[in-house]
C-alpha cells in the first residue's frame, strides 16, 4: 500500500471465496489481508489462507496501480491550473506595477510605496500639522513669542510644516528638534527679510540659544 493510501476495497464478487471458508478460516484470511495492506509482508498461516488470498492480492495490486495513476494525473492538473492562473499575471506589466505600488502599512502607519523602476516613497500618515504643532513645546513657544508676533508664529508653523511635508522622506524622519529648527529658520527670515518664504535670504536651519531658563530647558 502507498503511504498516503488509507483505505482499500473488497468486492462483492469475492463472496464465493468467503462462503467456502468456515469462521476460523475467514478470520485468518481477513487478518492476513489487514497485515498485507499495512505493509507488514505477512506469511500465510496455512495453505487455505494462502490460496484464498491470492486473487484478493492481485485485485489489491490493480487497485493500488489505478490509485497512483489518478493521483499523478491530479498532481499534473493542479500544476497546470496554477500555471494558467499565474502566468498571465507574471507577464502583465500593468499588474506587476499595480502590485508593486500596493502600500505596506505597519503599526505606526508608515506607508512605503514602490514601483517596478525601484523608486520608493515613504510617508507617515500620523505626522499631520497637529503633530508638528505638538513638537513645539511650551517653553520653546514662549521664547519665540519674546521675539516674534503671535500671528507671524501661527503662519510660520503652517508654512514650515508645509515645507517639511513637501519632502516625505524628511517628514518621516522628523523629530521634535527638526521641527524647532525649521520653525526658528522661518521666523528668523520673516523678521530679517520681511517675507513669508522662510528660505529666501539663505538663512540656515538652527535651533536658537536663549538666555536664562530657556536654554537650559530646551
Amino acid at each position: 500500500m502507498a503511504a498516503d493510501k488509507k483505505s482499500f476495497l473488497l468486492y462483492c464478487d469475492q463472496k464465493g471465496v468467503w462462503d467456502k471458508l468456515n469462521d476460523d478460516q475467514a478470520g485468518k484470511l481477513i487478518k492476513h489481508i489487514i497485515a498485507y495492506v499495512n505493509d507488514e509482508n505477512p506469511t500465510a498461516p496455512d495453505f487455505i489462507t494462502e490460496l484464498a488470498f491470492e486473487p484478493i492480492k492481485q485485485q489489491l495490486k490493480r487497485d493500488l496501480k489505478e490509485w497512483e495513476e489518478k493521483r499523478h494525473e491530479r498532481s499534473l492538473a493542479g500544476k497546470a491550473g496554477a500555471k494558467a492562473r499565474w502566468q498571465p499575471m507574471a507577464t502583465d506589466g500593468n499588474r506587476i506595477n499595480e502590485m508593486a505600488k500596493m502600500a505596506v502599512n505597519d503599526n505606526v502607519n508608515v506607508t512605503v510605496n514602490a514601483n517596478v523602476n525601484g523608486n520608493v516613497t515613504v510617508s507617515d500618515n500620523t505626522k499631520t500639522l497637529d503633530w508638528f504643532k505638538n513638537q513645539i513645546d511650551s517653553i520653546f513657544m514662549e521664547s519665540m513669542k519674546m521675539n516674534h508676533k503671535g500671528k507671524d508664529i501661527d503662519q510660520a508653523i503652517k508654512d514650515s510644516y508645509a515645507h517639511m511635508a513637501a519632502d516625505p522622506h524628511r517628514l518621516a524622519r522628523a523629530e521634535p528638534s527638526d521641527c524647532k529648527k525649521l520653525l526658528n529658520t522661518w521666523l528668523t527670515n520673516i523678521k530679517t527679510n520681511g517675507n513669508r518664504n522662510g528660505f529666501k535670504g539663505g538663512v540656515s536651519e538652527t535651533v536658537p540659544t536663549f538666555s536664562g531658563d530657556y536654554s537650559s530647558k530646551l
